[in-house]
């Protein structure tokens, strides 16, 4: 059963330092993310996420990680990937959950 869980910055540095990273996805538009974006994001706007994200094919039981500015486009895509079947999902919410440095 899929289930979208909620995650704090801290709980994400754990998750990006572990043996198996999650698959990260900012969710915003391809400007906001070359402003500054987390390191090994991918940049998959949520225009076509749905579509990128078949493309790409993910395992479906992959943990997958998702972000935007504030925290409706990240809860946007994270139903998405319930709705197609993923099992392991996690939404950062905004940016600012971040409080590490990002990547230019």
């Amino acid at each position: 059963m899929s289930h979208i869980r909620k995650i704090s910055g801290r709980e994400l540095r754990k998750m990006l330092e572990s043996k198996f990273p999650p698959l990260l996805i900012d969710v915003r538009t391809h400007r906001e993310f070359h402003k500054g974006h987390i390191d090994s994001s991918k940049n998959i706007p949520i225009e076509n996420f749905k579509d990128t994200i078949k493309k790409i094919k993910p395992d479906l039981n992959s943990s997958i990680v998702v972000y935007c500015k504030c925290g409706i486009k990240s809860a946007k895509a994270s139903h998405i990937l319930k709705k197609m079947g993923f099992k392991k999902i996690y939404n950062l919410g905004g940016i600012e959950n971040w409080h590490h440095r990002l990547k230019r």
